[in-house]
């Protein structure tokens, strides 16, 4: 690296610009804190969405029977038995501990403040937020100096892509992880610039935490080792680096056998990881000269990549590699629907990424290319790392939604380096005659663009943190509403529960969709058959033949295969229906693009069913069909009505609407139509119990339990 200028300040102004830094610091960090406590000021302390619950549903337990519980969590314990019932889960090695032992550990605090321990698991994500503000003000003063810190910690602090999982009641292990992620490449550029074996200790441990809170873990293993193989390019390596990197990715990689990403250290791609301590150790002593360095690692990357490309080296495809791939060649392999399913495996819309990185995706671009010119022309391997590693990231999140905090935070870094040469011009005070001995400084047009450059970001990121808090004041708790996207509440979802609750058997089995799993075994403490976990495909795809199925499939394989029981075994659908004249009602019909005129039906069970059929391995077509309607437009909707090819009349999903809508007194209509809907006949399965609650003049949530009578 070239050795920079440094003006000597005295003591007054140094302490000073100390107390000035920690002041914003402190206060970059109460705004960011507030945001993502907003929710609290509208609706409450709830938890959001589906998986935090079983964050709190293991907290409880932990918290109840001791902290060395955790290794009884397996299929052996009859309490796990109410998850991917009849089998149960081994939580010991499909879930990450850390967030669990933060809550618990830390909820003697909320306890004195008054918190009950739901409460408390829904707080803790703000402290999640809280650490990566912090995280990432060190990572910014490592790679450029305090100014640097304080403006990744704003990035960080306001961007709504890096609020959403962190917001209260979001109790999500990604959330908890960014701060690790922070912390580890701070101490590795630290080890780097000192060749200190204690900074390699402190990032292997700080990597470890991660292995045993979040299957990020395996990314950052991934990008850690690729920066360093990139690293002899740039910078002189000697045996003491090949020390302090062994150190660092073996402490982690050690320690994960130990967690849920066990798996991954042992596979291929995990020992990967390990590949820049060989080829530390030839560039050492044979390569030795960089250029070469850099021809034999094309050499190898393209060798590799034909191995790979032909089939005789196999990998398998994680979800990080599933990422890397463009979304556009993911039809060449061959993924199963159920993966597809998910919405977060799909590239996230332009819409949704101007929310979540707002101006910060614009100056990260910048920041990528300056930042890559600047590592390879002053030897830099901080720009290296604060450049090549947003690229990797935002590449990935332009193919899985799923990357979407991750990817936000990157961008921050590589924002960040572009952002801070600009205020560094306004914030640099030279001493007199410092143009004559130095040279020129940054003429009046440089400081305008520069001027402007940071006035735009400034108002790009305060917009940005007014966004988020208009968004979480304004939704209640996913479980408040029912699980539905909008800004009122509904209580059909809890009444639901709470009926399961007090009016089955503590041995009954509900069979629902994966997504409401968490929500059904934690609250009402009934054993459901999946959840989102989604590590079970053949269970999930029973699952969907169950649904999709007619009475007699349903009920053969409740009773063979889920070991379900007649009078114990329930069926839980819901979806959003509109009340017509004539006391008729019809799902609801919404235009999925607004202007375009294409119309689906279902904003819940009906939608979701499409990839139901899709992952039981039936023919789509045979249940739903594409009708023309005014002005041009399509309606894509389940074909109701009943017909001798038909299908869908029959399947239990769609008959337990058709048949709940005339228990409650309406005869079922097609949407937009209107075609009456024959009433159906149940030889197995009748209604236990329905709930229907108004959201809006004529639309209604309607939940509906059918009982396995016979």
């Amino acid at each position: 690296m070239k050795r920079r200028l440094k003006l000597q300040l005295p003591s007054g102004i140094t302490q000073r610009r100390k107390l000035i830094v920690i002041s914003l610091l402190c206060l970059i960090v109460l705004i960011g804190g507030l945001l993502r406590a907003a929710p609290a000021f509208s609706w409450g302390i709830e938890l959001n969405a589906y998986d935090p619950w079983i964050e709190y549903w293991l907290s409880k337990y932990i918290y109840e029977h001791g902290l060395g519980s955790w290794a009884s969590l397996t299929r052996d314990n009859p309490d796990t038995h109410i998850f991917w019932y009849p089998w149960g889960r081994d939580f010991t090695k499909t879930e990450y501990p850390g967030v669990v032992y933060f809550t618990v550990l830390t909820y003697p605090i909320g306890s004195i403040l008054g918190f009950n321990l739901k409460e408390w698991t829904a707080i803790t994500p703000v402290f999640y937020g809280v650490f990566a503000i912090l995280a990432a003000f060190i990572l910014g003063r490592e790679l450029k100096g305090d100014e640097a810190g304080l403006i990744l910690a704003a990035f960080v602090a306001f961007l709504p892509g890096s609020i959403e999982r962190t917001v209260l009641g979001f109790v999500e292990k990604e959330g908890a992880g960014i701060a690790l992620f922070f912390l580890t490449f701070a101490l590795y550029l630290r080890m780097l610039k000192t060749r200190k074996i204690i900074y390699a200790v402190l990032a292997g441990l700080s990597a470890a935490t991660l292995a045993f809170t979040w299957g990020g873990f395996r990314a950052l293993m991934v990008l850690l080792a690729a920066h360093m193989v990139l690293l002899p390019i740039i910078r002189k390596i000697n045996l003491n680096d090949v020390i302090n990197i062994t150190i660092l990715l073996g402490i982690p990689l050690a320690l994960s056998m130990f967690s849920a990403n066990y798996k991954f250290t042992l596979s291929i791609m995990g020992l990967a990881t390990l590949a820049p301590i060989p080829l530390y150790l030839i560039h050492i002593y044979l390569l030795k000269k960089p250029n070469r360095y850099t021809k034999f690692l094309i050499a190898l990357i393209v060798v590799t990549g034909i191995l790979v490309g032909t089939g005789i080296i196999r990998i398998k495809v994680s979800r990080e590699l599933l990422a890397l791939i463009p979304f556009e060649l993911r039809g060449a392999f061959k993924l199963p629907p159920l993966a597809e399913s998910i919405a977060e495996h799909s590239p996230p819309p332009m819409p949704q990424v101007w929310h979540s990185l707002g101006i910060t995706l614009i100056l990260a671009i910048f920041g990528i290319i300056y930042g890559i010119y600047k590592a390879f022309t002053e030897r830099d391997e901080g720009m290296l790392l604060a450049s090549f590693i947003p690229a990797l990231i935002l590449w990935g999140y332009r193919n899985m939604a799923y990357l979407g905090t991750l990817a936000t935070t990157c961008a921050a870094i590589a924002a960040t380096i572009i952002v801070y040469p600009a205020l560094k011009i306004f914030l640099t005070k030279r001493p007199s005659g410092y143009r004559r001995v130095i040279g020129r400084g940054p003429g009046t047009f440089t400081k305008i663009v520069m001027g402007i450059l940071l006035l735009v970001t400034i108002i790009g990121v305060v917009a940005s943190a007014v966004d988020s808090y208009r968004a979480y004041t304004a939704f209640p708790a996913s479980i408040l509403r029912s699980g539905l996207d909008i800004r009122t509440k509904n209580d059909a979802w809890l009444k639901m529960l709470e009926y399961i609750k007090e009016n089955t058997s503590k041995d009954a089995v509900i069979v629902a969709w994966w997504d409401y799993g968490y929500w059904i075994s934690v609250i009402t403490g009934r054993a459901t058959i999946a959840d989102g976990a989604t590590f079970n495909g053949t269970q999930i795809q029973m699952l969907a033949k169950t649904l999709t199925g007619t009475e007699e499939e349903a009920r053969n394989i409740i009773i063979n295969n889920f070991k379900g029981k007649i009078n114990n075994t329930y069926v839980l659908v819901y979806d959003v229906f509109v009340e017509g004249p004539n006391k008729t009602m019809s799902p609801l019909a919404f235009e999925v693009y607004p202007g375009t005129l294409i119309f689906q039906t279902g904003l819940a069970d009906i939608a979701k069913s499409q990839w139901m059929i899709r992952i039981a391995g039936r023919n789509i077509q045979d249940y739903w069909k594409s009708l023309a309607i005014y002005g041009g437009g399509r309606l894509f909707t389940p074909d109701w009505t009943k017909t001798a090819t038909n299908k869908t009349y029959e399947a239990l999903i769609y008959k337990i609407m058709i048949h709940g809508v005339y228990t409650l007194g309406y005869n079922f209509t097609e949407p937009i139509f209107g075609t009456r809907v024959s009433k159906p006949e149940f030889k197995y399965f009748e209604p236990e119990k329905i709930i229907a609650e108004k959201i809006g003049e004529k639309a209604y949530v309607i939940v509906f339990l059918y009982k396995l009578a016979r």
